[in-house]
């Protein structure tokens, strides 16, 4: 089809139609290209050098840019990769070519208009960028655009020249298939029907009248100026057009037939309308035009109250009410007033709870972003990359450097760290390569190695964040209801009851706290865990809410995997020998407790067997604030006052004063359980000997396994520390600085 067009050009100019500028330079060049048998099959068709009303050229280029493509894996074998190209579509292809826009090069592939299926954009987190996607055949065609502009343009023009394709799909992945799974809904069959409706279903046109036929559709936007008037027989069909080069407007106008010809049947083929009826039918054309459904953006008008988000993760949704999150769309939030749920709004109107931790902010700093975790330690780092063993994989994490930060990458197995340099305002790992935000580096690393052992892909599942609180409902009222919980096996027990695993209403896994009988003032406790669940942080266990009708109080919090971090290590005693293990878990501990040191709260019972472990050897600090309601022989030392002696400090002993400073004396007897291998401290001692022996100034020894470098830091927990300052914080300075290697 392609080429009888090409010819039929041919033939207008040897028969004197001279369509000056408003043919492209393709259609011009074409004449010189032309062989002997193209000429006689020009001279064997009708003779006329007039393009009649419906016959257009489809070497007009109807747009140009220079963008960015993505190999479209047509080799099994072959690597992924990303090249510049000038792209030029026209009426039957969408075709790219190598050099620059002044000078274009040789021809490196094209689409066949009539063979597109899907033309659709592609989630920003795909790219980070806007990309649009033309699948055609068994292949996609990944595009990147200069900006949301360009890439509106032309998703719509390609639209406006394909939308009468058979081959139209209704539904589209606006993922990525990568590591043999949609990025957009987890499918693993790449062939699977995609999970979002594409533009043809979205959009239907509204049915014709009888009788009457299909007006040309126009472009949604805007026209610049009037519409070109209906052709007459001896004059040009080709409206005059701009070519939109490095993100420019493309022309306003329509290009299409008034009968769309078959693709299948040769130019010679297609009837020629009657001069006689001419007049009707070009009354006929000057009908208003019908104006193509346009692509769904967020073209909004915001209120001063709204702000727009991406979603980081994919959400399904699982109570009535919430709204569905899919990764790398955008949302505007219109009611933040909750901590950790948030009401959104979706690109077609719909409304609903979303969780906070599972979007960003558009044009947030890198806190937000997915592939950031500055509180991950090397180990932690290693781990997590390791056990996933994804090519590419990668976290960016604080290092242990002031004001810098650490790229982990995972290649062929192994995990390769990188120091993310700063100067002249400037963020580079290779010197030639400087960009003004971490960002935009590691946007650029994901497209080019640029001195790294492998380009960079996606940070590992691994670390997807959990939800906060089980529902939006008890962000204010977190009663949950005896009735919705399903009862498991035991955990554990200890001084607050028993702890049992359990669901909440069949579907998400939580840990049940079943407090003793009389064991705690209840309605005491009911106020502080009100502020207690409001404390959100990776190392600190999430409180979903409580049960309080009924019998005893059941506090339902976050389950953790592997339980209580004293069996843990008394379990795995060679964890003692392995110095990066031990040092990393107290690093969590210490991250902790950081938390609760800003906030202003006091644990009041630090130990071992108050930390929780899961998968990873990520370690959360549990029970915070809990002492204070309990009654127990083995917390009170004179007065009724309440607190662990073996893990109190001096001045809780004689004075019954907490602060965070009294944390941090029970700090380091955890490290030391930790090297002991959760040994108890003082093991020859009776409670009131431990009284006696810490004012007279003993302390505990070194456990045999730990590093004297260590036993400093746990010294330094049992000094003097009255007058330290935030010592918590400074702690987790030091502790990171000089033993944590990040």
């Amino acid at each position: 089809t392609a080429k009888w067009a090409r010819l039929e050009i041919i033939g207008r100019l040897l028969s004197g139609y001279r369509p000056a500028a408003r043919v492209s330079i393709c259609a011009r060049s074409s004449l010189a290209r032309v062989s002997s048998v193209s000429r006689k099959r020009i001279r064997s068709r009708p003779r006329g050098g007039s393009m009649m009303p419906g016959q257009q050229n489809e070497d007009v280029e109807l747009k140009v840019s220079y963008m960015v493509k993505r190999s479209q894996g047509k080799s099994a074998l072959g690597a992924t990769n990303f090249k510049k190209r000038v792209f030029c579509l026209t009426l039957s292809r969408f075709s790219y070519y190598d050099g620059t826009v002044e000078k274009r090069g040789n021809l490196k592939g094209y689409v066949e208009l009539t063979k597109v299926k899907v033309i659709e954009k592609v989630m920003d987190t795909a790219f980070n960028k806007p990309a649009f996607q033309v699948v055609h055949g068994d292949l996609t065609l990944y595009v990147i655009a200069a900006n949301d502009q360009e890439q509106q343009e032309w998703i719509s023009l390609i639209r406006q020249n394909c939308k009468n394709n058979v081959l139209l799909q209704e539904k589209y992945h606006p993922g990525l298939f990568q590591n043999n799974k949609w990025t957009c809904c987890d499918h693993r069959s790449k062939h699977s029907q995609g999970c979002r409706d594409s533009f043809t279903k979205a959009s239907s046109p509204p049915p014709i009248a009888s009788g009457a036929s299909a007006a040309p559709a126009y472009s949604s936007r805007p026209p610049r100026g009037p519409l070109p008037s209906i052709p007459l027989p001896n004059e040009p069909t080709v409206p005059p057009h701009q070519n939109a080069v490095g993100g420019g407007r493309s022309s306003q106008y329509s290009y299409q037939h008034t009968t769309p010809r078959s693709t299948h049947s040769p130019p010679h083929q297609n009837p020629i309308p009657n001069p006689s009826h001419h007049s009707s039918q070009s009354s006929h054309q000057q009908r208003p035009p019908a104006p193509l459904p346009a692509v769904p953006v967020f073209n909004h008008q915001l209120q001063s109250h709204e702000f727009d988000v991406v979603a980081m993760y994919s959400y399904p949704g699982q109570e009535q009410g919430d709204l569905a999150l899919v990764k790398g769309q955008k949302y505007i939030v219109f009611d933040d007033a909750r901590p950790h749920w948030w009401r959104a709004r979706d690109e077609r109107g719909r409304e609903g709870y979303v969780p906070s931790n599972y979007v960003k902010k558009v044009g947030q700093t890198m806190e937000g972003e997915e592939w950031f975790f500055p509180t991950l330690s090397r180990t932690r780092a290693e781990d997590i990359l390791k056990e996933e063993a994804k090519e590419g994989g990668f976290v960016v994490r604080n290092s242990s450097r002031e004001n810098m930060y650490t790229l982990s990458i995972c290649h062929e197995g192994q995990v390769r760290h990188y120091h993310i340099k700063h100067d002249d305002e400037k963020y580079y790992i290779s010197d030639k390569h400087r960009f003004p935000t971490i960002k935009e580096l590691i946007e650029y690393h994901k497209l080019n190695g640029g001195g790294l052992v492998t380009r960079l892909r996606k940070p590992p599942q691994q670390l997807l964040p959990q939800l906060n609180t089980l529902s939006p409902l008890f962000d204010e009222a977190w009663e949950i209801s005896k009735s919705e919980l399903t009862l498991g096996r035991e955990l554990g027990s200890g001084q607050f009851g028993r702890v049992v695993a359990g669901k909440w209403k069949g579907k998400i896994d939580v840990a049940i706290k079943m407090m003793k009988e009389g064991a705690m003032n209840e309605e005491d406790f009911i106020e502080e865990a009100k502020v207690m669940k409001n404390f959100q942080h990776e190392n600190l266990v999430k409180l979903y809410g409580v049960c309080t009708a009924q019998g005893p109080v059941f506090i339902i919090q976050e389950l953790m995997s592997q339980g209580c971090l004293l069996q843990y290590i008394r379990n795995r005693k060679e964890l003692a020998e392995k110095n990066e293990v031990m040092l990393d878990m107290g690093l969590q501990v210490c991250s902790a407790m950081t938390c609760l040191e800003v906030n202003g709260f006091i644990h009041r019972d630090l130990a071992a067997r108050n930390c929780l472990i899961g998968e990873r050897n990520v370690v959360k600090v549990a029970d915070f604030g809990l002492a204070r309601f309990v009654v127990d022989d083995e917390y009170t030392a004179s007065e009724g006052t309440k607190f662990p002696i073996k893990w109190a400090a001096p001045e809780v002993i004689t004075h019954a004063k907490f602060s965070s400073k009294s944390d941090v004396w029970s700090f380091g007897i955890l490290m030391w359980e930790l090297w002991s291998g959760g040994k108890t401290p003082y093991p020859t001692f009776t409670n009131p000997q431990v009284l006696d022996e810490v004012l007279m100034g003993y302390r505990l020894d070194r456990p045999k396994p730990c590093k004297q470098e260590v036993y400093c830091i746990m010294q330094k927990c049992w000094s003097a520390v009255s007058s330290i300052t935030h010592f918590i914080t400074t702690l987790c300075i030091y502790f990171m600085s000089n033993y944590c290697i990040m």
